[in-house]
């Protein structure tokens, strides 16, 4: 009897060691990807572990919340009842009776949804005015009691923009839809589910309007001043990045001419102002585009005997470099003049006074400017000159500095601010001036997500005399965390896009 057992251990032995040498036991876990919160799971725990002790099924919540279940044999099949809603990771342990070693095993997003559909109760577009070529942001407020969604556009690939389908959180959804390359109106359909088959779905329709960076451009061709009895002949010229609506021209505050147009540009159109009387008349033109965009410009007149009469001429006027030099010189109108001051001035500041120089040179710099001379003869007489010159601008602004709370932070080192509401703003630059109707947009992204954490318009605060700087502002409220700040969509005067180069970070709580 003794032998029998002893051989029985001894079988028993070099079961053990043939089975713990040459193969590793492993556990699996068979579960759903997706089930409604109103049915019952059922979770299989297989593999093959020989002989189970211990064996823990445990589940846990985005919200840290445990729901723990045991098992002492392999396979076997666990009923769960889930109450709330979540993603739901698992894991599931035992002890092998065979070797005495802890086996584990998990499995991630067992996602609990409830079985009703989300809900879109806001859609925002950004920026609210849309034109070709600008990156259109959709945002939507979904209500949902599950802690994911699936989120899909259908639609958008007849204007060649992608389709969109991910998996966010309900709340607040920001979808990058790209931009249009085409104007009018642009209708796509947004599809939200809650993993299975329960959806809702809404049409969006959005209007491109064709690229008008600007108000209408209106220059007046004519002198300033004029001898007595003249018959005085004036031209305007007007244009627009799209389409004129009306233009109207006044002297000395009554109207000499108007009309409805409807084209893009108008060159060399008539004004006759006839004969004046002697002294000082104003002129001005008014403009409206398609878009209700204004312009208006104004101009005085001298009329009389007693005034300076010369001409401002401007080398190469019509093929102007920005960096290179041109000339500006004063051409005489009169004979036997003998000039003893001119000074020129560039966009109404002062440039260059001198005695009886009849030239400057000048370092071009794009954009539009007003080149004025003012000068005199030794007789005592005095006149007045300017010309309206454009340079052909294709850089886009630069960004200067961000603040937040009305301190300038680092563009290359994190800054910390206060958690909670924030005045953000951002101070652009452009030679050839910023567009006063551009959208800058700006985007906050929390470290290690991918969403964006806020999208939003900024709004014009402040803009110099010449247009060149310009500063931008908004509102917003940060909760804890790392962030990267980034503007995009701010054009020029000429549509230069600046495409959100600069990339700040802020901590804030830490």
């Amino acid at each position: 009897m003794k032998k029998i057992i002893y051989l029985l251990f001894l079988i028993l032995f070099v079961f053990m060691s043939c089975t713990t040498g040459d193969k590793n036991f492993d556990l699996e876990i068979i579960a759903p990807d997706v089930i409604e919160n109103t049915e019952s799971a059922k979770i299989v725990i297989t593999g093959n572990l020989i002989g189970v002790r211990s064996g823990t099924l445990e589940l846990v919540n985005e919200y840290n919340e445990r729901i723990i279940k045991t098992f002492g044999k392999v396979p076997e099949t666990i009923d769960i009842n889930f109450e709330k809603p979540g993603d739901y990771s698992l894991k599931a342990s035992a002890i092998s009776l065979l070797d005495g070693k802890k086996y584990e095993v998990y499995k991630t997003n067992l996602f609990v949804v409830d079985p009703s559909a989300p809900l879109i109760s806001d859609i925002w577009v950004i920026p609210k005015e849309i034109f070709v070529g600008d990156d259109v942001i959709l945002y939507l407020k979904v209500n949902s009691s599950n802690s994911k969604i699936n989120v899909k556009t259908e639609g958008l690939e007849r204007y060649g923009i992608s389709e969109i389908s991910k998996t966010v959180n309900p709340g607040e959804v920001f979808l990058d839809l790209g931009s249009f390359n085409e104007p009018g109106d642009k209708e796509f359909y947004i599809k939200v589910d809650n993993l299975l088959d329960s959806n809702y779905s809404t049409k969006v329709t959005l209007n491109v309007l064709p690229i008008d960076n600007e108000a209408p451009l209106i220059t007046i061709e004519s002198k300033f001043s004029y001898p007595t009895n003249s018959n005085i002949l004036i031209k305007v010229n007007i244009s627009d990045d799209v389409k004129l609506s009306s233009y109207e021209v006044y002297l000395d505050g009554e109207s000499k001419l108007k009309d409805t147009v409807e084209q893009k540009e108008l060159k060399g159109i008539p004004v006759q102002l006839n004969k004046l009387e002697p002294g000082d008349h104003s002129l001005i033109v008014k403009a409206t585009d398609w878009l209700g965009k204004k312009s208006m410009i104004g101009k005085r007149i001298l009329i009389g005997d007693t005034y300076l009469n010369f001409e401002i001429a401007i080398s190469n006027e019509n093929s102007l470099i920005p960096g290179h030099s041109t000339i500006i010189a004063v051409v005489p109108t009169e004979e036997n003049i003998n000039f003893r001051k001119i000074v020129y001035f560039i966009d109404g500041e002062e440039f260059f006074e001198t005695t009886n120089q009849t030239f400057v040179q000048w370092t071009v710099e794009e954009g539009q400017h007003y080149i004025t001379v003012y000068a005199e003869d030794e007789n005592g007489r005095a006149g007045i000159n300017e010309r309206y010159i454009t340079v052909e601008d294709n850089n886009a602004p630069k960004l200067m500095a961000m603040s937040i709370n009305g301190k300038v932070i680092s563009k290359t080192e994190s800054s910390r601010i206060p958690v909670g509401n924030n005045v953000i703003s951002v101070l652009f630059e452009d030679a050839g001036g910023i567009s006063k109707t551009s959208t800058p947009v700006l985007y906050i992204k929390e470290d290690h997500y991918s969403e964006y954490y806020n999208v939003l318009e900024m709004k014009l605060s402040e803009i110099s005399a010449d247009e060149k700087q310009a500063t931008f502002t908004v509102n917003t409220s940060i909760g804890y965390g790392y962030f990267y700040l980034f503007v995009k969509g701010l054009k020029d005067k000429e549509g230069n896009e600046y495409m959100g180069e600069d990339v700040f970070t802020v901590i804030t709580g830490y």
